[in-house]
């Protein structure tokens, strides 16, 4: 059981390794060379002198006067490592430092990294430097001192992460001396071995790269950097090498799925290149992290993948997501380098709380007291340290991660509930826990239960060596619904392996994931990272990387198609930028902060000159000011809770928000100064919505957070009905039409009934795809996928197959109808489409600039357009030549040159349109055309157009609703009226509905609706123009127009099918008119002869195949 004393873990002999590293403390190498520091560790076997009757787990422990002796080392007993002053190897380490306040047996306790000194007497860290500085040359004597001051940070940053997992850390120490050596100029320590030997590749590695590195001008800012790249690589090698020791000691160690063993693992390595600051929700990781949308993170060089195995919906959506992170160095549930959604865990280290997201990234909390929450402002989660023991992880959308000890006293804590605002649940279930002893991992779950009820069970490997069980198959279990039994399956498959691990490396790799439909993807690793992967239909991505540890950075991806993405990155440390020359040649610069942020952006421009973007970001990783390639600036201010308080646009106009204990968005004020307000229950929920005129929207929920009840603005409700998977059954709208829903155990709609009690119904395969589709009138129609969800054929009611062929990168290149007419696709080798061939072999052709704008287009029938942007990517000019001028007609086919026709597009400080100018052949834009010009309000609106013949100007409501438009037209010549004026006005209901209009000559058109906007009658000043009746679908089955009256007959599919005309005196059985019976009879004539019904017929597919009416037949 774990004992802490002033929130940290006291020492006691039982403990095995108790780490302490107290100040730094300089070594002699033997059998010659400079004093080195390294850190202190003690072990509690070795501990003497401790107390004599107080005991923790049965052993005496550490207190003030106390010492640790060589058993099995003490902190000058590494590698062969001798006192500077007293040359003994193995003398005992001493605490000076303890508890002031917590006192065993009136001895002040000794705590987890407490300082120590070494060898009986306190060594002078400064005086030891000295000596290690004098022999080098300048600049490096600066260079050694800063990588000796970094060098222990760098250790202890890891050996927290461990966790106290390590059986011997001090076994880190020996090799890491040795390698400075190797990277230093001027330190010449003794290297050799078995630990060199083993890291003799890596250390080449990280030698070039210092030595490339070390280029004049040596500024103190590189220096710094360079000093980092050092401290970092040696803890990354050093590290790696002795994992791997363990893992061969560990290799026929057996951990079943109930127990806890050895954790020989470094949870992240990648010391001062920990890539912690991206933003978003911990469960729906963003698309873009740290700045980059990339698979590789341009910043740290960090390998970054996604993939998604299976998804099923519910009050709270289960998204089973792969994520794999290069720098991630912990052997979980899928191997190294893997984690999901809900493999996220706590680990209690001696001074802090590492929380591992969803991404793999660790993020470093504060130790807090039970009963007590800490808000972390830059990744938006706040943790929270319960009184009964276990912790929690909020993030701002307010779903919490629960996490608990397996036992009492274990510091490795798993995920147990994901839990939603409104209480819905995702629970994981895990064996009886019963390891003994404080290391080791987390237990393995044996499944979950979802919100919607569903229940998933996890089958673990045997053991894997290290790694522990790994995750193998994941089933979904059958279930009864409603008496009908829902037959589950296999949900996803995974396979392990250790090849590219160096020799006695038994860390297991995820080296395939198969999907419920047999779909396998691929990967490859050296050493851990990855090297490879193959799609499902295997297409091969590869990386190269700087070296092979935590530490190493992707220089170079590329495909199986040669020369397609072929992107390479070169890392200038000094000035935080990363260089990325894509398949093209293309080079753009990433200029990024201290927090790995992207904070510039240096690319090619329009003209292939290079434009520069910027942000800059505020302490907890909000951006604060924007200026694009053009100079324009946008503004932000966030509150300390992360919330958007206010954005300023590049014309000034300012956006405000006000939020309520939730976070939750309750005011919107845009920059006229109207104001959208919104108000929440306990749980978050959306309750009402007000907008600047007062117009009121409200919901209502069931315990579960899913909306029963919503009233519009007009009082009228639509209800919804769910199922106890969280599935819309029913919907009943405003005017009292129900449509049904069903589904299988998937999620997936397997029918849908319409107020009518017409069917649709559908198949889908295991991956949610849909494979067949049955409408309403019979028809039938089939899919088929290629592995990767690509749709691969078509087949429609009438059995006529289109078929599509992908690449690699899953864009299609040849689209082949039933009649085998071909649409062809081609590509560059940076995936932009270049050509598009027809069915009759004519091609449209696309040329691209630097910017990846499209700056030609060449048609089917010949024609030529060419656009042109500024250095924000705006269009501002358009270039064409039509297809009918003669051949001969000479032009320029250069795609950056002028055509004969010119469009010329002026923008504002937002680029929005503020005029366009047709202009001829005159290159100094005296044009022939003419000239239009916009002008816009502070949120965009156009409020004005003209052009020499008209002026028009436009005027809305606080909801941007058109309720005013002003034309005033420009004489034709001198001799007429000079101007004309036009004004129309229009007004709406509380749903938008447009209710009023008035026509320049006085005439007021109004529209009546029911519902919720169904259009119900026309009138014209008072005047009744045209009613109109609705089915329970409300599409239009009578229209009155005047004396005639249309009729109109639809299919299942929705098609019209008849449209049938009467006069009014008919319909009332007026003498000599038909009755209403013979109007649906389209042979019956009217007085005049005419016929008065038209028919429609269509095909299986929807084409319409023919007509028949009272007039042609």
């Amino acid at each position: 059981m774990a004992t802490y004393v002033n929130d940290r873990r006291a020492i006691h002999e039982g403990r095995n390794p108790a780490m302490i590293p107290g100040p730094i403390n300089p070594v002699f190498p033997k059998p010659q060379g400079p004093p080195v520091p390294i850190l202190n560790m003690a072990h509690g076997p070795g501990l003497k002198n401790g107390t004599a009757t107080l005991k923790i787990d049965g052993h005496p422990v550490a207190v003030a006067g106390s010492r640790f002796e060589s058993i099995p080392a003490t902190p000058d007993k590494l590698g062969g490592i001798a006192g500077v002053r007293s040359g003994v190897v193995g003398g005992a380490a001493e605490p000076t430092s303890y508890s002031s306040d917590t006192k065993f047996e009136s001895r002040g306790s000794v705590r987890s990294f407490d300082t120590t000194k070494s060898n009986a007497m306190v060594i002078n860290p400064g005086w030891a430097m000295r000596l290690a500085m004098k022999a080098l040359p300048g600049p490096y004597d600066q260079l050694a001192q800063k990588v000796i001051e970094k060098l222990p940070g760098a250790f202890s940053s890891q050996l927290s992460a461990l966790g106290e997992s390590l059986t011997d850390p001090s076994a880190l120490i020996g090799p890491a001396l040795k390698l400075v050596g190797k990277l230093i100029p001027g330190v010449n320590l003794v290297v050799g071995g078995a630990a060199m030997a083993q890291a003799a590749e890596q250390v080449a590695e990280l030698a070039q790269e210092i030595q490339e590195l070390l280029t004049p001008p040596l500024t103190d800012e590189k220096i710094d950097q360079i000093a980092e790249v050092i401290a970092d690589g040696v803890a990354a090698i050093t590290i790696g090498f002795v994992l791997g020791k363990i893992a061969q000691r560990a290799k026929s160690r057996r951990n079943p799925v109930a127990q806890r063993t050895d954790n020989s693992v470094n949870p992240n390595t990648q010391g001062n290149i920990i890539d912690n600051a991206s933003k978003g929700s911990i469960a729906t990781p963003p698309t873009c992290e740290l700045g980059t949308c990339h698979p590789v993170i341009f910043a740290t060089g960090t390998k970054i993948l996604r993939d998604t195995d299976f998804e099923l919906p519910g009050p709270m959506a289960l998204t089973w997501q792969r994520y794999y992170r290069s720098s991630d160095r912990r052997p979980g549930w899928l191997g190294w380098g893997w984690s999901t959604p809900l493999s996220t865990e706590l680990v209690l280290v001696h001074d802090a709380v590492h929380y591992y997201d969803a991404r793999g990234r660790r993020i470093q909390l504060p130790v807090i007291a039970a009963g007590t929450s800490h808000f972390d402002p830059r990744e938006k989660i706040t943790v929270t340290h319960h009184q009964q023991g276990g912790w929690s992880v909020e993030s701002a959308d307010g779903t919490r991660h629960l996490f608990a000890p397996p036992a009492t006293g274990q510091w490795r804590l798993p995920l147990v509930h994901l839990v939603d605002r409104n209480g819905n649940t995702i629970t994981l279930h895990y064996p009886a826990y019963t390891a003994t002893g404080i290391d080791g991992r987390a237990p393995r779950p044996l499944g979950l239960t979802d919100s919607a009820g569903r229940k998933l069970r996890f089958t673990w490997s045997e053991d894997q060596g290290p790694s522990g069980p790994l995750l193998q198959e994941i089933h979904l279990e059958s279930r009864v619904i409603d008496g009908v039994e829902q037959v589950g399956g296999l949900l996803a498959r995974y396979a392990y392996g250790t090849d590219g691990n160096v020799p006695d490396d038994a860390h297991a790799n995820l080296q395939s994931a198969t999907d419920a439909m047999g779909g396998v993807a691929h990967y490859r690793y050296r050493q851990h990272l990855m090297v490879a992967y193959s799609s499902r239909t295997g297409f091969t991505y590869h990386q190269e990387w700087s070296r092979l540890d935590a530490g190493g950075r992707v220089v170079r991806t590329w495909t199986d198609e040669p020369g397609t993405l072929d992107t390479r990155f070169d890392y200038d440390l000094g000035r935080r930028t990363t260089h990325v020359t894509d398949a093209l040649g293309r080079r753009s610069s990433y200029e990024y902060n201290a927090r790995h942020e992207v904070i510039a952006i240096v690319e090619p421009g329009p003209d292939g000159q290079p434009v520069r973007s910027e942000t800059r970001m505020d302490a907890a990783g909000n951006p604060q000011q924007g200026r694009d390639a053009m100079g324009r600036t946008t503004r932000w201010q966030f509150d300390g809770q992360g919330n958007l308080l206010a954005v300023t646009d590049a014309s000034g106009a300012t956006t405000r928000l006000k939020y309520n204990q939730l976070n939750l968005p309750e005011e919107v004020t845009d920059a006229l100064g109207h104001v959208w307000r919104q108000a929440y229950d306990a749980q978050g929920n959306l309750v009402e919505r007000l907008d600047p005129l007062g117009h009121a929207t409200r919901w209502k929920y069931d315990t579960r957070g899913l909306p029963v009840a919503i009233e519009d603005a007009l009082g009228k409700t639509r209800h919804l009905q769910w199922d106890e998977a969280g599935q819309l059954v029913a919907y009943t709208d405003c005017s009292g039409q129900v449509t049904r829903y069903a589904w299988d155990i998937l999620g997936n709609l397997v029918a849908s009934t319409d107020a009518l009690g017409q069917t649709t119904r559908y198949l889908h395969d295991a991956l949610g795809r849909l494979r067949r589709m049955w409408g309403a009138d019979g028809s039938e129609h089939h899919y088929a996928y290629d592995p990767q969800s690509n749709l691969l054929s078509y087949t429609d009611p009438q059995g006529a197959i289109t078929r599509y062929t992908y690449n690699g990168l899953d864009q299609p290149v040849e689209r082949r109808d039933a009649l085998g007419g071909t649409l062809r696709y081609r590509y560059d080798a940076v995936g932009r489409l270049i050509a598009l061939q027809n069915e009759n072999g004519a091609v449209t052709s696309f040329t691209y600039d630097a910017a990846d704008n499209l700056i030609e287009e060449t048609g089917f029938d010949g024609r030529i357009q060419r656009y042109r942007y500024n250095a924000a990517s705006e269009l501002t000019e358009l270039h064409e030549r039509d297809a009918h001028q003669p051949p001969d007609t000479p032009y320029d086919p250069r795609p950056d040159a002028a055509l004969p026709k010119r469009t010329l597009f002026r923008r504002d400080v937002l680029g929005r349109l503020v005029a366009k100018i047709h202009v001829g052949s005159d290159a100094a834009g005296n044009g022939d055309g003419g000239t239009t010009t916009y002008g816009y309000d502070l949120l965009g609106r156009m409020l004005h157009a003209s052009n020499p013949d008209a002026h028009v100007r436009f005027a809305y409501d606080a909801l941007s609703r058109l309720v005013e438009e002003t034309q005033v037209h420009m004489a034709p010549s001198a001799d007429e009226q000079a101007l004309a004026t036009y004004s129309y006005r229009h007004a709406y209901d509380a749903l938008s509905n447009r209710t009023d209009c008035w026509l320049p000559g006085g005439r007021h058109v109004q529209w009546l609706y029911y519902g919720s906007g169904h259009l119900h009658q026309i009138l014209a000043d008072g005047q009744v123009l045209s009613d109109i009746e609705r089915d329970a679908l409300h599409q239009e089955i009578q229209r009155t127009q005047g004396t005639l009256t249309s009729r109109y007959g639809w299919d299942p599919m929705g098609r019209l099918t008849s449209h049938k005309v009467s006069q009014q005196g008919a319909l009332q059985g007026q003498p000599g008119r038909p009755s209403p019976q013979a109007l649906w009879d389209r042979d019956t004539p009217l007085p005049s002869g005419q016929r008065i019904a038209r028919l429609y017929q269509y095909d299986p597919t929807g084409n319409l195949v023919a007509t028949r009416d009272g007039l042609r037949g």
